[in-house]
């Protein structure tokens, strides 16, 4: 095969590019709020990362604004009938602590829990019978199904017609985007631990004590914290692997969010200096503010973990600056098994052509 000089030259620059992308696109954005107000809730993140969910509690108002944040258009609040405002006189009132990948939030507001679909707007969530309260914590993709608890102690599932329906003693912190598998901590006389519950197979206790925060999408990867042969910590359960602890000896915390494919988790360590950690198939267990540290201001700290994006490549969370607490989004840029095929099949066909040149010359 022969190459032309141009076709090189464009090969060599695109190759270029590739490898210094993941290097110039690693950022961290450091997020304040709009005056007079405090980020109450900085909980969930898209799938691709391109916005986070949240509340925005005013001072003067006395009162919670759920909000949709991105770059491009800051902060956005949600109106009742499913639409985006910037005047919080439109806006619906309450606590925020979760978005699917379709943009449902759901949360509480009042005593009732709500969930809120783009398009469609506000559906309060009632608690089970005899419960004064409820919040609801993640919905399904398609927001028909959402999980939570109520005031009794019960973690909840609530249907499409907002029906609530009791699971267990506990409560229920995540659901797959099917609606499928409910997973979250048991309490009562179940004892405490974290759960996995599906309609087919019923309750499943995974690991003593703590509780499950986060499962991946087909169901098959459980995140949380609890106790496995005779270690506290982060756990990641699996069918084949059952429950490991995946925090290091003498490092307690707790797995806090998990991506859609189940590779990467993240999470809050104690004790030391560094608190928010990253768990790989590929790379171990690792502190994002080590590994990340050339993008902190100097002073400004990773405090806490809340959310990662589906794709596993956008992490959000709390952070400790000189100016006080803000909130972070993370963008880890790690490229895709599929650029790293592009990138070897590139550098094969320059290996190639300058395997070329130098037989053309004798050499």
């Amino acid at each position: 095969m022969r190459f032309n000089r141009a076709f090189v030259l464009v090969l060599e620059i695109v190759l270029m590019g590739f490898l210094l992308l993941p290097i110039s696109a690693q950022r961290l954005v450091l997020i304040n709020s709009p005056a007079d107000t405090t980020i109450a809730d900085w909980t969930d993140i898209s799938h691709n990362g391109s916005s986070v969910a949240g509340a925005l509690y005013h001072h003067y108002r006395d009162r919670s604004y759920p909000f949709v944040w991105s770059e491009r258009e800051g902060f956005r609040y949600l109106t009742p009938q499913g639409g985006y405002t910037q005047n919080l006189d439109e806006a619906i009132t309450g606590r925020v602590r979760g978005m699917s990948g379709s943009g449902v939030v759901v949360g509480s507001s009042g005593s009732l829990a709500f969930r809120w679909k783009p398009g469609i707007g506000m559906q309060s969530l009632s608690p089970f019978t005899g419960a004064p309260a409820a919040w609801a914590n993640r919905s399904s993709r398609d927001g028909n199904w959402a999980v939570g608890g109520d005031s009794r102690g019960r973690a909840l599932i609530w249907d499409e017609n907002g029906t609530p329906y009791p699971i267990i003693e506990g409560y229920a912190r995540d659901i797959t985007p099917d609606g499928r598998v409910v997973v979250g901590g048991l309490s009562g006389d179940a004892g405490i631990g974290m759960f996995r519950w599906t309609a087919e197979t019923g309750l499943q206790r995974l690991a003593w004590g703590g509780s499950a925060t986060g499962v991946s999408a087909d169901g098959n990867v459980v995140v949380g914290d609890g106790l496995v042969g005779g270690r506290a910590g982060a756990v990641r359960w699996t069918p084949e692997r059952g429950a490991e602890v995946i925090s290091p000896p003498g490092v307690g915390g707790f797995a806090s969010a998990v991506s859609a494919d189940g590779r990467v988790i993240v999470g809050f360590a104690y004790p030391g200096s560094q608190k928010v950690f990253r768990w790989t198939e590929s790379g171990g267990y690792e502190f994002l503010g080590l590994t990340y540290r050339h993008l902190l201001p100097s002073g400004t700290r990773l405090d806490f973990p809340t959310g990662i994006s589906g794709n596993g490549r956008y992490i959000v969370g709390l952070a400790e600056t000189r100016e006080g607490a803000r909130k972070f989004l993370l963008d880890t840029m790690v490229p895709e098994p599929s650029g790293w095929l592009v990138l070897g099949l590139g550098l094969g066909l320059l290996w190639k052509r300058r395997r070329q040149e130098v037989k053309q010359r004798g050499l």
